[in-house]
């Protein structure tokens, strides 16, 4: 089991911790560079595998294409948020007392109270609160002070606009009305859209689509 990073703004963050978000996307980077793409494009080895599909097809990329026999290949194109049974820590946007603003987050002792911007509230490991410091970006979170644990429980690659209603849903939508009434699927391209740019969702790319649950710290 492996443990790694994960961002999420502060909507997201009231959503998994609302159990409404048990799903996210991240958009799939090639693992070769251009010059193996052009020798890997007509790989062949001794057991007679050759190279087939789009090459821009991450379920290609396995080499030999071993895919559909083998779900288990997924993992060997190297996913970065890791496989089911892995863990992620989320990272979040935070704050701490005032009179440490002047420290690097590698520097803060662990019994530093810790403010998170997506509940308004402290959490305290030792020393109270006086004033809030200035917010820091998420990034800066180190593992200790993440309150949220995540465990994988599945992982599959798929193109951004496969995303059905029921997994819109599962990203965090907060209208339970979309459910049944307007297509969650809409709230998401317009989410998706805010966090990658306005010609993000017509580029309909291929995405990571990994399934988690939240777990006890």
């Amino acid at each position: 089991m492996t443990d790694r990073p994960i961002l999420y703004s502060p909507p997201m963050v009231r959503a998994i911790l609302d159990d409404r978000k048990t799903q996210t996307r991240r958009i799939v980077k090639s693992p070769w560079k251009k010059r193996e793409i052009v020798n890997l494009r007509y790989f062949y080895n001794d057991n007679g595998y050759t190279w087939s599909g789009e090459f821009d097809d991450p379920r290609s990329w396995g080499i030999p294409n071993i895919i559909d026999q083998d779900p288990l290949s997924i993992y060997d194109m190297g996913c970065p948020y890791g496989r089911p049974g892995d863990r992620l820590w989320v990272r979040e946007t935070w704050a701490s007392d005032k009179q440490v603003d002047h420290l690097k987050p590698k520097d803060l002792s662990q019994g530093e109270p810790i403010y998170y911007a997506a509940s308004d509230g402290w959490l305290t490991t030792g020393c109270q609160p006086v004033e809030r410091g200035r917010l820091r970006p998420s990034i800066f979170m180190m593992p200790w002070m993440s309150r949220i644990i995540l465990e994988i429980t599945n992982v599959r690659v798929e193109r951004l606009h496969e995303i059905r209603r029921g997994d819109a849903m599962a990203e965090g939508c907060p209208f339970p009305n979309m459910a049944s009434g307007e297509n969650p699927r809409m709230w998401y391209s317009d989410l998706w859209s805010q966090i990658n740019g306005p010609e993000s969702w017509a580029a309909n790319p291929w995405v990571w689509v990994i399934e988690f649950k939240r777990v006890t710290p």
